[in-house]
């Protein structure tokens, strides 16, 4: 099973606060993971928007040569 988060800045938190509770930590400990969590959403935001690109790079090449009118 998979999770998805809005690409919004902290719209992991929404989803970690989930997880904590369904494994029985109270939310509140969620303060605990707050500033560690900063550093990762610029990763996760790095590698969201590096795999975007990717994917166009990758359309691109494939209809390049093909009439598409969108």
């Amino acid at each position: 099973a998979s999770l998805g988060a809005p690409g919004i800045p902290s719209a992991g938190m929404v989803t970690m606060i989930m997880v904590l509770q369904s494994v029985g930590l109270p939310a509140e400990a969620i303060a605990i993971l707050l500033p560690i969590d900063r550093l990762l959403d610029t990763v996760r935001t790095v590698v969201n928007v590096q795999g975007d690109m990717m994917i166009s790079v990758v359309v691109d090449r494939y209809t390049k040569d093909k009439d598409i009118s969108i």
